[in-house]
């Protein structure tokens, strides 16, 4: 913001998925960014928290792409290094932004730590100090400047598809979700293989593992054995209470073949062992709940519809 006047910006709104992915809390904060129309969208796509969520597909990075450029709002990726590391390149998904930026002329700002000397007082882990907060901005100001105009940038992008060919889809569940309630999900393609239903939620001590059971629906259900998975909602930082983006089904798709779903709190008890501090006592099994802020959203690689609701045991 120090640096609004030299680049000529008259507003800068934070828009933001902290401690989530992209394939969660970046698709539906995505729609955020284009009611708010920007000129230029600063996106930070490297630094992630791999131990919740899913890593984000090939088709759902395209999807953001496309969807800004399509709204006429140019989008700078920024490659942020994890500090220690000091390079963004040595980043897990590196490779796989700088190749897509490559091949569509997008411009990227790439931000390096490997002249400043010590990071302390300047970083803790990922996060910054106000000394490292102002390195990563004169990085981030001077590719800026080098820019040019928002609008020559955009009519220079290469080869982006348009977002209605690309299979992916982000839309609210459209009925109510409740725990130990069933619904089915009726994919509209045989090209549907993946769904997930992300929510925002307020999450700490008192969060839950969820099971889920997935159930066949075509001739072959009375055969077919539920497939169950388990989705820890508590994670390592959640001794204290936070707003974050929670991932509450992750559902693979075969054929076509509708499912019905049914997510439930498990009497499993999550790994707190793992605690980034020490609790002096957790929660009983009763006491484990979900706390949503916001509606249930499905995320997936192609058209789905979603019908009835069958209370369990009606």
């Amino acid at each position: 913001r120090q640096h609004k006047r030299v680049l000529g910006v008259s507003d800068i709104q934070r828009i933001t998925y902290p401690g989530n992915r992209l394939s969660d809390g970046g698709m539906l904060r995505l729609h955020d960014v284009l009611a708010a129309k920007p000129d230029i969208c600063l996106f930070e796509p490297l630094i992630e928290d791999r131990s919740r969520g899913v890593r984000s597909t090939d088709d759902e990075i395209c999807y953001v792409y496309a969807s800004l450029i399509e709204a006429g709002i140019l989008p700078v990726t920024i490659m942020l290094p994890i500090p220690e590391q000091r390079k963004p390149e040595l980043a897990q998904d590196f490779g796989r932004y700088n190749a897509f930026c490559t091949k569509h002329n997008l411009p990227v700002i790439k931000v390096s730590l490997t002249h400043i000397g010590t990071l302390e007082g300047r970083f803790k882990g990922i996060h910054t100090t106000s000394a490292g907060a102002e390195i990563y901005a004169n990085q981030i100001v001077a590719g800026l400047k080098a820019l040019g105009a928002p609008a020559s940038r955009l009519a220079a992008i290469r080869d982006m598809p348009k977002t209605v060919d690309i299979p992916v889809l982000v839309a609210p569940l459209g009925i109510p979700f409740r725990i130990d309630t069933e619904f089915q999900l009726y994919p509209k393609s045989v090209h549907c293989t993946n769904v997930r239903l992300v929510q925002l939620q307020d999450i700490g001590p008192f969060s839950p593992v969820l099971d889920v059971e997935v159930q066949r629906l075509d001739i072959c259900a009375e055969e077919a054995e539920p497939v169950r998975q388990s989705i820890s909602i508590w994670d390592w930082f959640c001794h204290y209470q936070r707003r974050s983006f929670v991932t509450l089904a992750n559902v693979a798709l075969q054929d076509g073949t509708p499912l019905s779903i049914c997510v439930k709190i498990s009497d499993t008890d999550p790994d707190y062992a793992s605690c980034r501090r020490e609790v002096a006592q957790w929660p009983a099994v009763s006491a484990r709940k979900l706390v949503p802020a916001g509606p249930v959203f499905l995320v997936a690689n192609g058209p789905v519809e979603v019908r009835d609701i069958l209370e369990r045991g009606a």
